[in-house]
């Protein structure tokens, strides 16, 4: 180097040191949560797209009030949903990391969701339940809906949220991603119940850098008591058409 070099040292050719441009791009969204009036815009704005985006719009409202993993919501099935026994069970085996089952205790915000899935089902799309699939793709072949070969397969689950909640924030003016969904819940829960120890059996972290859940262990009946206090922070008042 020094003041006159002779030759530029990141030269491309003649041995010279060859400096390569990174194509990996920042993640706008990877710090950014949702204010809580975007949240409740937002819950609005799914409640309104049902229609046009049916089962969809329920699959997102199931991941803002749960704050799971879009896979792991539209990986459950109808058998999933133990209405007596007061809870939505995802089991260990469609959960991102594979340790424990997970439970969605039916609060108030959650039992919206499955009334809404309620009402397309015993709607326009009766013939959908005999599909196991809670969130079933709407391009299905009706003919064949008593295929139980056909009905089981992993194609008539609904593959991608994107275009439904990309309309969403376009409607709101709102920036964001869905697994913003997921940093907001757990954001709120650990504020509302005062630290990650308590948050952990709702998240579903791994370490309370990550939430641990292999150390600290919930009792069944406390964690559904913070699930209802979390619940509590979704109150909102009833959308136009629900």
């Amino acid at each position: 180097l020094g003041d006159s070099p002779e030759r530029n040292p990141c030269r491309k050719r003649d041995g010279g040191i060859v400096i390569e441009k990174s194509d990996i791009k920042a993640d706008p969204y990877k710090d950014r949560r949702f204010s809580i009036s975007e949240y409740k815009n937002i819950y609005h704005s799914l409640i309104k797209e049902t229609d046009e985006f049916p089962f969809r719009a329920e699959a997102l409202l199931l991941i803002q009030f749960s704050g799971l993993h879009e896979d792991v919501i539209l990986r459950l099935q109808k058998e999933h949903v133990k209405k007596e026994l007061g809870y939505i069970i995802v089991p260990k085996d469609i959960t991102k990391n594979e340790v424990r089952d997970l439970f969605i205790d039916i609060t108030p915000p959650i039992q919206k969701v499955l009334s809404q899935l309620d009402k397309l089902l015993n709607g326009k799309y009766k013939k959908y339940r005999f599909v196991p699939h809670l969130f079933p793709t709407t391009r299905i072949d009706s003919k064949r809906l008593h295929d139980d070969a056909y009905i089981k397969t992993a194609r008539l689950k609904e593959g991608s949220l994107r275009n439904c909640f990309k309309k969403v924030l376009k409607d709101n003016n709102i920036t964001g991603a869905i697994k913003m969904f997921r940093k907001t819940a757990a954001t709120i829960t650990k504020i509302v119940l005062g630290g990650s120890e308590k948050a952990i059996a709702l998240t579903g972290h791994e370490s309370e850098e990550t939430l641990d859940i292999y150390y600290y262990k919930t009792p069944r009946e406390e964690q559904r008591k913070h699930a209802f206090k979390i619940a509590e922070v979704f109150d909102f008042d009833k959308a136009g058409n629900e």
